[in-house]
Parts: C-alpha cells; sequence; structure tokens
C-alpha cells in the first residue's frame, strides 16, 4: 500500500512539473507580448498557417516583408504573405525581443529560406516592431540593408520579381523543390 501511494505522489509531482512548463491560456499569458511573438514563430517554422494566423488580430496591420512591402491590412491581405514564407520554408530565429512598454515590442530576427539561398546568400536580418493586446495588432519588419547578405538578398530577389537578371548569375526559381532540399539546406 506504501509503494501505491509513493508511485501516486510521484506520478502527481511529474504531472504537475510538466504543467509548470507548458504555457498558460490564462489572460495573463494571452496577453503577454514574449509568448505571443514566439509562439507566432514557433508556428511559422513548423509551416502551421493557421496557427500563424491565430495570432493575428482580424484587422491587423502588417508591413515591410516582401509581400507586405507596403501594407497588409486585415488577415486576408495578410494570408498571402505568410503562406509564401511557408512555401520558402522559411525558418525565423529571434534575436532579441524587447518590450519597452506594455504591448509594445521591439526585436531582431534572422531568417533562413529557399529564396534566400537561390539567391546565393545564407540568411537574411531584419527589425521589427510589434504591437500586442490578445493578439498581434500591428507588425512591421525593416531588413537591415547594412548588413551585406540582406542587402544582396534584397537586390537579387528585386531582379526575380522584375524579371530581369539577377545580381547573382545562375540564380535558380524561388520554387522550392519538390523532394529533399537539392543542397539548399547545407551549411
Amino acid at each position: 500500500m506504501t509503494r501505491i501511494l509513493a508511485l501516486a505522489a510521484a506520478f502527481a509531482a511529474l504531472v504537475l512539473s510538466a504543467a509548470a512548463f507548458t504555457p498558460a491560456h490564462n489572460a495573463d499569458a494571452a496577453t503577454d507580448l514574449r509568448v505571443i511573438v514566439q509562439a507566432q514563430t514557433d508556428a511559422l517554422n513548423k509551416g502551421d498557417l493557421n496557427g500563424v494566423m491565430s495570432y493575428y488580430s482580424d484587422d491587423v496591420v502588417v508591413s515591410g516583408n516582401v509581400v507586405c512591402a507596403q501594407r497588409c491590412v486585415g488577415q486576408a491581405a495578410t494570408r498571402p504573405s505568410i503562406a509564401m514564407q511557408i512555401a520558402q520554408h522559411a525558418n525565423y530565429q529571434i534575436i532579441s525581443l524587447r518590450e519597452p512598454s506594455t504591448g509594445n515590442g521591439t526585436g531582431r530576427i534572422r531568417v533562413v529560406a529557399y529564396a534566400i539561398k537561390a539567391c546565393g546568400q545564407q540568411r537574411v536580418e531584419a527589425d521589427f516592431t510589434v504591437k500586442v493586446t490578445d493578439k498581434i495588432t500591428m507588425q512591421d519588419v525593416q531588413f537591415d540593408l547594412k548588413d551585406p547578405q540582406t542587402a544582396a538578398f534584397l537586390q537579387c530577389f528585386a531582379a526575380l520579381q522584375a524579371g530581369g537578371a539577377p545580381a547573382t548569375s545562375g540564380v535558380p526559381s524561388l520554387t522550392p523543390p519538390r523532394t529533399g532540399d537539392a543542397g539548399l539546406l547545407s551549411d
């Protein structure tokens, strides 16, 4: 009988400790900027389009990324940008994230994607600003034009979008390969 009680106590302790490491879904966690931004980034890295979109408010304003260069307002306008990032197997790493005032965040990201590799670069970096209530209401991305890899990628991407010859010769299509990674993910 003592063994059963000891096993039950150990099991309870295990469940409680696991719960302590699980993000809470209460009101406090829902408004925590860091939790929301990291969860959205995780969903993006997993290729979960609906998951990413669930972190945006219905009237979100997104600007500064490749599709929403000027401004996308609302989920319907933002969704194609996220879908393209997922199709390019974009992987985002949050380098820094600060919340100088409640609900207002600034940070820096590093991105690796097929399109970046196709333009002969390893990664790009950008600074971002985000506003969060219970969801992301505004997200602005500013590519770091002083970073040589970011600048080279943007030049190549602009040339591809314009239908001209990219600055890097022999740049393959921005369509991801159907199987494998075609060597694009090698370091």
